[in-house]
């Protein structure tokens, strides 16, 4: 589309472009449009109106609050116009992006980008939410600001995208917003899924693997590569079913899956379906159907091999009839917005349950 950044093939993924640029916002209404509005000649009725779309997820693992939050990754034109947008935040909130330095303190300027005199403010990496990357009470501060407004900015996209999809593409299914972890559960789990409240359900990935590594192990088992088994049933808390979740909303995960190589890769069928049951997760999906046939268990993300889909039939029907008895609630928390701006933090949440590739 020549956006400018992305001109040589592999030098940037367009990481926020989504959420930042309204020429491609433009693009993407464009595509979810022809998606939902046109007929399918086979069943008479357009995607917005069929009943076999259940969910309709708006964006597929991207935040502003995950590692590729960063200068390094991504186009200086997308982070150029996000310095912009944080300065005239500033600006509004304080009067100008000078006395928004001064409020913040000595330390906090970073002379490299910020050009207060022009309205212009560096948004800081990922790291910079960390402990240790807000290490001084000035970098807490502007930390703290640049938190406020990046999640108002995430829920805002968000609102409106459900508003264009619901009142003008007439979408019926239930619309999800995103499924991703952050940088910092402690400090930003709980805000990035705040902003996903802008729609029906709450969504997250997990995976749960043992070591393995070798030139391509992130997505292929191949001749010569390091790996080490790992069994779920000796540290629990690593269960991908676990979510802490938002009162009032569905819960699911849309992608999971226990990676080869692995000699415990059976206990994951039981695992979604007792631990979900358990937990009270309303949906649950796997990665990946690579083949309507059996496919070799040295794939990845192998689901066509005996030890995992043979065992649906029984732990699909047990899932769906509710054996397994929804525990109690355990803890239940109420939070200020303003307190997690401040990194306040939350002392309920999950492990991030990612696998190798997005580790890496």
């Amino acid at each position: 589309y020549g956006f400018e950044g992305y001109d040589v093939a592999g030098s940037r993924f367009p990481f926020l472009l989504l959420m930042v640029d309204p020429e491609f916002q433009a693009i993407y209404k464009g595509w979810v449009t022809a998606l939902f509005r046109e007929m399918n000649p086979y069943t008479g009725l357009r995607m917005c109106d069929d009943p076999g779309v259940a969910i309709f997820e708006i964006q597929n693992e991207d935040s502003f609050f995950f590692w590729t939050t960063a200068r390094a990754t991504i186009a200086p034109t997308v982070m150029g116009r996000m310095d912009a947008s944080f300065g005239a935040w500033l600006a509004g909130r304080y009067g100008s992006c000078g006395e928004a330095l001064a409020a913040w303190g000595e330390g906090a300027a970073q002379p490299d980008v910020d050009r207060p005199d022009d309205g212009v403010m560096k948004i800081m990496d990922a790291w910079f939410y960390t402990d240790e990357g807000r290490g001084t009470p000035a970098l807490h501060r502007r930390m703290a600001d640049q938190l406020e407004f990046l999640a108002t900015a995430q829920k805002d996209f968000y609102d409106g995208m459900v508003a264009f999809l619901r009142d003008e593409l007439e979408v019926k299914a239930l619309i999800s917003c995103s499924n991703w972890t952050t940088a910092s559960p402690k400090y930003l789990d709980a805000i990035e899924r705040y902003t996903y409240t802008a729609g029906d359900i709450i969504d997250r990935h997990g995976y749960y693997t043992g070591t393995h590594t070798g030139p391509t192990s992130g997505y292929r088992v191949s001749p010569g590569d390091y790996f080490s088994d790992s069994s779920l049933l000796y540290e629990p808390w690593n269960s991908v079913t676990h979510l802490t979740k938002v009162e009032g909303y569905p819960h699911m995960i849309s992608e999971t899956g226990w990676p080869s190589p692995n000699m415990y890769r059976a206990e994951s069928v039981a695992v979604w379906s007792l631990y979900g049951s358990l937990e009270g997760m309303d949906v649950i999906t796997m990665f990946a159907v690579g083949s309507v046939n059996a496919e070799p268990a040295t794939n990845k993300f192998a689901m066509c091999v005996p030890t995992v889909l043979w065992q649906f039939p029984g732990y699909a029907l047990l899932y769906r009839r509710g054996d397994v008895e929804e525990a109690r609630t355990v803890v239940a928390m109420t939070h200020n917005l303003s307190d997690m701006y401040d990194f306040k933090g939350s002392e309920i949440h999950e492990t991030q349950a990612i696998d190798q590739l997005r580790q890496d």
